[in-house]
């Protein structure tokens, strides 16, 4: 279907675009009326053109629609939350270094920062709760018919080991550790550890190639060039 213009005396056809299934099931079925057609299909162009919904026999701009496609977009983007750790983590230990010393007496802080990271842990975890609670992005339910208490557990286990990680990082810089020294040695033996236990738990569908593993004995040169050539 399509309808024309005259340019110079030149019918030039400007034809319909195609619209998909859940669009057309929408808007309703074309008629075979001429007048019928041509309303159905301008109310199609009309949900393309401005992502319109219908409401109350009309149509209105659909803010929400949008927001939420948005924000899927987003939130696919994995490497941006890559980033984001990349940054955080990094930032994590000259931070922490930083709180310790300035706890009094000097060298004796080390215990008190801890309990600021948990406190920040726990306050952000607050945060995410509200946010289930008022947005339903996931179920509040944490026991499975099917897996009963393991995403508990096995979330509680990391829990522990990640906190139990963030102690050693205070001990190691009580105990005559630097910045310089424990952020390369940490960000590059703990990928190695993670790598392995990842491999054992979740097989891969393919045997990775020797450049797999090339890369994980580069990044433990790595962390001996560094403990070797650590400056003072």
């Amino acid at each position: 279907m399509f309808r024309g213009t005259f340019r110079g005396g030149v019918a030039k056809p400007q034809h319909f675009p195609q619209v998909d299934a859940e669009t057309a099931q929408f808007c309703g079925p074309l008629n075979s009326t001429p007048r019928a057609t041509l309303m159905n299909a301008a109310r199609r162009i009309s949900v393309i053109r401005r992502g319109a919904v219908r409401s109350g026999g009309g149509f209105e701009e659909d803010s929400r629609t949008v927001s939420a496609r948005r924000r899927r977009i987003w939130m696919k983007s994995w490497l941006a939350f890559v980033v984001l750790t990349v940054l955080c983590w990094g930032a994590y230990v000259p931070v922490l270094h930083q709180g310790q010393g300035a706890f009094l007496p000097k060298g004796q802080g080390a215990l008190r920062a801890f309990l600021f990271v948990g406190l920040a842990y726990f306050l952000l975890a607050g945060v995410i709760l509200l946010y289930l609670w008022g947005t339903r992005a996931e179920p509040l339910e944490f026991v499975s018919a099917t897996t009963g208490w393991q995403g508990v557990k096995f979330s509680t286990i990391a829990g522990v080991l990640g906190a139990v990680g963030a102690l050693g990082i205070v001990f190691a810089l009580k105990n005559g550790g630097r910045p310089t020294s424990v952020v390369p040695l940490v960000f590059s033996g703990a990928p190695i550890v993670g790598t392995i236990v990842g491999m054992i738990w979740h097989r891969p569908v393919h045997a990775p190639n020797l450049w797999y593993y090339a890369g994980i004995l580069l990044a433990a040169a790595g962390a001996g060039l560094v403990l070797a050539n650590r400056p003072s």
